[in-house]
């Protein structure tokens, strides 16, 4: 299961920048939970929200479901999730969650339905009854990208999702970190670079995104007005656990002889030097 947002199924499908219906949305919300280090298992939490009462009764009576589909290039692995709870969790082997990990949320129908009406499809697709058999999409949420890079990070799953942001240059690129995990958004044509882009290229997604972006994570932290907000985002406690001194509870942040961009290189296990293999030779 894997459609393209770009598209038409052929009939209506309530999907974000589509017309096929004139107002509800399907607003899923995807969230990996920190894993251990020796945890063998991951945890993913799904809460669903569905404003179209047509939809949503047809997950009541057990005709169609919520899916996540789970995608992890770099590990082969794919599968399939599913639930008419709009409050799911949902596990997986925390082994196949390495790399580039893609989220994808769908609602799908499960038995076959034939007298569907809504009034908010849209006029193209008639008045209906509208068909529906096994396996086809009624729903469709924005897919969610997270990578999973530097070894600090790796054990802990601290994630960062990639997003398209039209007005952006080839290159240029801009960062939220006030959100569980942080956003990163770039061109259309850089997110297909991204994309593509093989498992060694990981050392330069360190450095080029990793590091300004835990460096201001550090900054937050540090700021007496900021930290009463960030300390409520999963990451907070990724960096201040990944940043205590050797045996000792107390963390580096306090460390004011340090600047946030040293800790941030600290945190992520000195970056730049992984790089090294990449630029030895560079110019045989």
């Amino acid at each position: 299961m894997q459609f393209s947002f770009q598209k038409s199924f052929g009939y209506p499908v309530l999907r974000l920048g589509s017309d096929d219906y004139t107002s509800g949305a399907f607003q899923p919300t995807i969230i990996p939970r920190n894993v251990a280090k020796g945890e063998e298992e991951a945890r993913i939490d799904c809460r669903f929200a569905i404003s179209v009462e047509e939809i949503s009764s047809l997950i009541d009576v057990g005709k169609a479901s919520f899916a996540i589909v789970i995608d992890c290039r770099d590990t082969f692995y794919r599968e399939t999730f599913e639930t008419n709870d709009k409050r799911a969790t949902f596990f997986c082997s925390s082994d196949m969650l390495k790399g580039r990990v893609v989220f994808e949320s769908y609602i799908i129908v499960k038995e076959k339905i034939s007298d569907y009406l809504c009034k908010h499809i849209d006029e193209f697709y008639g008045p209906g009854p509208h068909q529906f058999t096994p396996g086809m999409v009624l729903a469709q949420g924005l897919p969610v990208e997270k990578n999973i890079h530097a070894e600090k990070l790796r054990d802990n799953q601290s994630l960062m999702s990639f997003h398209s942001d039209e007005n952006l240059k080839m290159g240029e690129w801009w960062f939220d970190i006030l959100n569980e995990f942080p956003s990163v958004y770039v061109s259309p044509e850089q997110l297909a670079s991204i994309n593509s882009a093989p498992t060694a290229s990981n050392p330069i997604i360190e450095n080029t995104f990793l590091v300004p972006i835990v460096s201001e994570m550090v900054a937050a932290l540090r700021d007496e007005e900021l930290v009463e907000e960030v300390i409520s985002y999963p990451w907070s406690g990724l960096i201040l656990d990944g940043l205590k001194k050797p045996d000792d509870d107390e963390s580096l942040i306090s460390d004011l002889s340090k600047s946030n961009i040293r800790l941030a290189q600290i945190f992520l296990g000195l970056p730049l030097a992984r790089q090294n293999q990449l630029m030895v030779g560079s110019g045989d």
